[in-house]
């Protein structure tokens, strides 16, 4: 009678390590975001981004959002794709970054408060550009990317 109890026992305790193991990694399962440390408050994003085409480079244009504009980092991102003839609007895109500025960077021109210009002269004719600004703070941590402000260059 006592080797039944103890084969009983056994069969008992294995299930429950099989239900409690299977319980643990059901749990853990899911789908889970970019760690951002707590108290990490990200800078806004750049919503009015423009490219405009003038004197031969494209010309970005937009307003910076709400942060320190001594210390924040820009970071443009540009991808290049090759047309003939129409644009290519559902094409996948591949951005890559072209610049990292900060706000008192030459290469940024300051049109009134908080109205920023960037001049791209690095193009070339039959190619559809498209651009996404990105605001970073001081520390490294980056906001979410722009809208996409795109310009289509002809031969």
């Amino acid at each position: 009678m006592r080797a039944r109890i103890s084969a009983y026992s056994r069969w008992v305790v294995l299930f429950l390590l099989v239900a409690v193991c299977s319980a643990t990694a059901l749990l853990g399962c899911g789908k889970k975001g970019d760690p951002v440390p707590p108290r990490v408050f990200l800078p806004p994003p750049v919503t009015d981004l423009k490219a405009v085409i003038e004197e031969g480079a494209v010309v970005l244009a937009w307003t910076m959002p709400e942060v320190d504009i001594q210390t924040a980092k820009i970071v443009i991102m540009r991808s290049e794709l090759k047309v003939a003839g129409e644009s290519c609007p559902g094409c996948p895109r591949q951005f890559a970054k072209t610049a990292e500025l900060y706000y008192g960077d030459r290469n940024l021109l300051k049109e009134e408060e908080k109205k920023v210009r960037y001049r791209d002269s690095d193009i070339k004719g039959g190619r559809l550009y498209s651009y996404k600004v990105v605001i970073c703070d001081d520390r490294g941590n980056c906001g979410n990317e722009s809208n996409m402000a795109e310009m289509k260059i002809k031969d």
